[in-house]
């Protein structure tokens, strides 16, 4: 699941690297995973009613929802491999000097 942000990085490690780093994090991202798309599912499955009542309007929520769904999706992904992998020593912001 997070060799997609790894590859984004550059990194050219294999599959193996990445199940390695995730080790242990099972539970954890299982949680987030259903914490991000029970909400998407909700929205969807509305949809679903709104589309037998009047497949336009179907169609009009079901756009939305699926671009939604790629944002969350990315966005889950990127903060997983930071908070479990971190980010290369290049890749990394640098903190900001006290005055």
């Amino acid at each position: 699941m997070l060799v997609l942000p790894h590859v984004a990085l550059g990194n050219s490690s294999s599959l193996r690297f990445v199940w390695e780093q995730t080790r242990g994090n099972s539970w954890r991202l299982l949680f987030y995973s259903v914490l991000v798309y029970l909400p998407v599912g909700l929205m969807l499955g509305a949809s679903q009613v709104i589309q037998a009542m009047s497949p336009a309007a179907g169609i009009l929520f079901d756009t939305p929802i699926f671009v939604l769904t790629a944002m969350l999706t990315i966005t889950y992904l990127s903060v997983a491999y930071r908070e479990i992998i971190g980010l290369p020593a290049a890749a990394a912001p640098e903190a900001a000097e006290p005055a």
